[in-house]
Order: C-alpha cells, then sequence, then structure tokens
C-alpha cells in the first residue's frame, strides 16, 4: 500500500501479519541463533537446523520483495535486522554459509 511513514501499516490486516512474522522473529529465530554460538556438539547442530529452517520460512515470506512490507523498511525488518550483524559469527560458530542455503535473506540484509 501507500507509505505512511509508519513502522507498522494502517491497514488492520496488514499491521496483524506484521505483528506476528516480528512475534516469529522473536520465538523462532532468537532461541536458536543464540545457542548457534553458545553450544557445541549436538545441541549446536540442532540449533543450526532450526535456525536455517526459521531462516527459510522468513525467506518464503520475504519471496521477491525489498522489504518484508513490501517496497519500504518497517516493523518486521526492524525486529529482525539485529540478526543480520550477528551472520558471520553464526556461519563461524556453526560452520555453515546463510549466504548459500537463504540468499535472498542475506540480499535483503544488505539492503537494509
Amino acid at each position: 500500500g501507500k507509505a505512511s511513514g509508519n513502522l507498522l501499516p494502517c491497514d488492520p490486516y496488514q499491521r496483524s501479519q506484521a505483528r506476528f512474522w516480528a512475534h516469529f522473529v522473536d520465538t523462532k529465530v532468537y532461541p536458536p541463533s543464540w545457542n548457534l554460538w553458545r553450544t557445541q556438539g549436538e545441541p549446536q547442530k540442532k540449533a543450526k537446523t532450526y535456525f536455517i529452517e526459521s531462516l527459510k520460512v522468513l525467506e518464503e515470506e520475504l519471496g521477491e520483495k525489498c522489504y518484508f512490507g513490501g517496497d519500504n523498511f518497517g516493523f518486521v525488518d526492524t525486529a529482525f535486522i539485529p540478526f543480520y550483524s550477528w551472520f558471520y559469527t553464526y556461519e563461524i560458530c556453526g560452520n555453515f554459509s546463510i549466504e548459500a542455503e537463504c540468499p535472498k535473506i542475506v540480499a535483503w540484509g544488505k539492503r537494509c
């Protein structure tokens, strides 16, 4: 829709969707990301799998859009962008490439 200058969309349905995805980041991305660099062995392997699965869900939601809300940086981007600064740490600790797994998420982070 039309840019409103607000982080949350004006449309009630779109606003509820933004809140849903921000909650997804808090509950599905944060816990495994924390465990990627705090654990080793099997717990870290599980965290890596869960983290990548969560990123793939977000990547599907992002689709071909520039930002999660469309053309404008918004609420979901604000909730998720702090994790982008940790991607290198996650990759080193978990021995994997986020760009190889989720190239659209990495491209999104670079746009932000």
